[in-house]
């Protein structure tokens, strides 16, 4: 969504500050997936996601490992991705899908990519316009490449394990 978002901040006690804002909530959909080994991305701007997007950027995924005999797609459980054009499109294609349990986003390595987006782009950052908004979207993924060391640390597999009794 087009708007501000304070993440943090210092100010001398009881002294006010004004945090710019948007008085409009447009929204900015971006679909999108990310190979761990290689941290390889596609991001796409799409005006709604559903199965037609998912296609889109499967197909995406698809041409760009055009030497890859299976390409495994890990995603959550959301309703597009199970949507029969997207079953359909799946028994054609190089792609299998798994799905990851319910209620698990910490197990959704692309969550990790949109939270260091919203953190760069998004986290007390002004954008005037929801052009410029665009704009420094597009940007951040144009030039993350840029980034690959301070992602890499975003991306480990190494998870907290909590017991219970």
């Amino acid at each position: 969504v087009h708007n501000a978002t304070a993440e943090y901040g210092w100010m001398p006690k009881g002294e006010p500050r004004e945090l710019k804002t948007n008085a409009e909530h447009n929204r900015l959909n971006l679909h999108g997936a990310i190979d761990p080994i290689t941290l390889d991305i596609i991001v796409r701007q799409e005006d709604t996601i559903n199965s037609e997007a998912v296609i889109r950027l499967l197909t995406a995924i698809q041409e760009k490992n055009p030497e890859s005999e299976h390409i495994y797609f890990i995603c959550d459980n959301a309703k597009y991705y199970k949507a029969k054009a997207v079953t359909e499109w799946l028994e054609t294609s190089k792609v299998e899908i798994y799905y990851l349990p319910p209620y698990s986003p910490n197990f959704n390595i692309v969550e990790r990519l949109w939270k260091f987006f919203r953190a760069k782009v998004m986290a007390n950052n002004y954008h005037a316009t929801f052009w410029e908004f665009r704009r420094a979207t597009s940007e951040f993924f144009r030039l993350i490449r840029h980034r690959r060391d301070e992602l890499r640390t975003l991306l480990v597999d190494n998870f907290e394990i909590l017991g219970f009794t």
